[in-house]
Formats: C-alpha cells, structure tokens, sequence
C-alpha cells in the first residue's frame, strides 16, 4: 500500500531588520548633466553668405588674432568698387564747384574793392560840400558798392549743398560695403582648441549662425538643464558632488557656480529650460573626462548631523502615517515616527524610537 507524499510546511521566511542608528543625514537632489567648457567661445559672421573657407580642423589648437574663417566677398566687391567709383565722381564734381565758386568769390571781392576805392576818390574830391555832379557820383558809387557786397555775400554762401550731400552719402556706402567686407574674415578672440567646425567651404551660412567653436578643455564644468521649478532648491555656491556613470566608487567634489536669474546672476533662462553651470573644486579631477561626457550630480540640499536614521525599507506609510514596527517579546508593535531629511539611503527619525532600536522590515 503507497503512502501518500507528505507536502512539505512553507518555512517562514524571515523578514530583514533594521537598527536605529546616529548619524549623519542629508537630502539630495540628484540632476544628470554634460561635461562641458567652462569658457567657451562661439564665432559666427556677422551677415548672411557663403563660406569661402575654414582654416582650423576640430582639435586644432588657436590663439587670439588667428584667421579662423572666411566667406566669399565677389559680391561686396563688386559692390565697393561700384560705390567708389561713385563717390570719386561726386568728389570731382564737388571739388570743380569749389574751386568754381573760389574764382568767382575771389572776383567779386576784386570788383567790391573797386567801387570801395572809386568811392573813396569821389568823397575826396568832393570834399565837405561837393557840387551836384559829385553828389550824384558819390551816390551811384555807393549803390555799385552795395550791389559788389551783395553779390559777395551770395557767393559766400554754399552753392554747392547737392554736391556735398552726394559726396557724403557716397561716403556712407563705402565705409558700409567695407564693413561688410570686414566681417566676413572670423578672427579668433580666445585662445583654446577648436571644439567643432559646423560648416564647409561652399555651405550657405546665415548672420549669427555658430560656424566654430572655441574652448579652453583646462577648465571643465558640469551643465545641467533642468526646469525653473526645480530652481528653487539650488543657490549659488550650494556642495555638490558628481558621480561619474560605469564609475559609481567615485565621486567628484564639486559647486554650484551659476544659476539663471532670478535663481542667481546668471542670464535669464525660461520656465522649460534653464542652465545650471556646476564647477568641479579640483580641475585635476577631470584629467578623465572629456567634453560632452555625461555625469550624475548630485547637490547636497541640506544636512542633519547625529540624527537617528533608518533605511528607507525600515519605515512603513499608512493613509499619511509613518511607523514602524518592533518586537516587543513576543508581540509585534506599531511606533509611530516623525521623519525630517531623507535620500536613497536613509531617513532621518525626529521621534518615535531611540537608538540602537531594532525594526523589523516589511
């Protein structure tokens, strides 16, 4: 006769415990960037056309003044050599009015001293009582010598305001076609590598778009893109630390060197996207990384010391209510706690249990 198989009892599986213990407690806020330079310089032209040329590769190294780029200037040129032509006629047309009127001023001035003089002969001869044939000389020879001051002041005066207006708009457009001109070579204004090169010889390229990037790779800093709402919980100087990925053993003392204003004194971001610049303590600790490379930060909001603390799995939440549980001989019971700052790895206790308590875990 088979005996039936006996099913085996389930053995209690035993649950973990936790002890209460002192310490240090600190919340966190943990933000994923991209290693990037601290100073970094971006060069564009100044006006729509097309690239001439490039003269620097990606990784090249540059100093201040060196020709990094170029764009084609047929156009401009033509332009230019049209608009002096232009203005060197309009002066040639001014300076043969000038020198026009200078002959004619100078002959009026010539035919305002002569009647000056045959005035002066006529009230000589005529003396303090001269006949009527005098008087009459006298007469006309001063009405000839207020028509030669006439016709002197009307010569004075700028026959020539067409001339000089053209002269100086042709002036406007030169110096204009060679300020084109002089944006189209891009001069380096900082010394670094080139981090990228975004266009060819021949590519089309707008006013203001990036055509080479400059940076200084001795000064890395970590730049995290986070909402504004997330803002409030950083300030400037704020300790951080940044964990870099596949390297979890090590951890990077780092600051909080720039946040968005209002936040902080850098420049205004926007409610989806805002900038926060992270500088590492020491530069020697970015020996290994590299510029684009991802980091985790981590920014220290604030800090407990020899507080009591439980893991995170030790404390149990019920309709708002945080307790624990302990054994108490051979009964279990509830200890209603009050927690103050947590992260990943533990909660601060404010009450409810005493240290070196032990709970047991769910």
């Amino acid at each position: 006769m088979n005996e039936p198989t006996p099913v085996p009892t389930t053995a209690a599986v035993e649950k973990p415990t936790y002890t209460v213990e002192r310490g240090t407690v600190e919340s966190q806020l943990m933000i994923s960037g991209r290693v990037t330079p601290a100073d970094q310089t971006d060069f564009a032209f100044g006006l729509d056309g097309q690239v001439q040329e490039i003269f620097v590769e990606r990784n090249d190294k540059v100093e201040v003044g060196d020709l990094i780029a170029s764009q084609n200037t047929t156009l401009l040129e033509k332009e230019l050599q049209s608009a002096e032509a232009n203005l060197s006629l309009a002066e040639t047309e001014l300076a043969a009015a000038q020198e026009g009127n200078r002959i004619a001023l100078r002959q009026a001035e010539i035919n305002r001293d002569q009647m000056q003089l045959q005035l002066n002969y006529a009230l000589t001869q005529g003396g303090e009582s001269p006949r009527a044939e005098q008087q009459l000389a006298i007469d006309l020879l001063t009405l000839d010598l207020e028509r030669a001051e006439l016709a002197l002041a009307e010569l004075n005066i700028n026959l020539a305001p067409a001339l000089e207006a053209r002269v100086a708009q042709s002036q406007l457009i030169v110096a204009d076609l060679n300020s084109k001109i002089a944006q189209t070579e891009l001069f380096s204004t900082a010394a670094g590598r080139v981090l990228s090169v975004n266009a060819d010889s021949g590519d089309a390229v707008g006013a203001a778009e990036v055509v080479v990037v400059v940076a200084d790779l001795s000064q890395l800093e970590v730049s995290v893109p986070m909402p504004a709402c997330d803002m409030r919980e950083l300030s400037e100087g704020m300790v951080a630390r940044a964990v870099v990925p596949n390297r979890p053993d090590i951890e990077v003392p780092m600051t909080v060197r720039l946040l968005p204003y209002p936040f902080g004194s850098g420049p205004q971001g926007d409610e989806e996207n805002c900038e926060v610049r992270v500088a590492f303590d020491n530069p020697n600790a970015t020996s290994q990384l590299d510029p684009g490379d991802r980091v985790s930060m981590i920014a220290q909001l604030a800090v407990n010391d020899d507080v009591l603390w439980l893991p995170p799995a030790a404390i149990r939440e019920f309709n708002g209510r945080s307790f624990v549980v302990v054994q108490d001989g051979s009964v279990q019971k509830r200890l209603d706690v009050s927690t103050g700052l947590r992260n990943n790895d533990r909660v601060e206790i404010e009450s409810g249990v005493e240290e070196g308590q032990v709970v047991i875990g769910p």
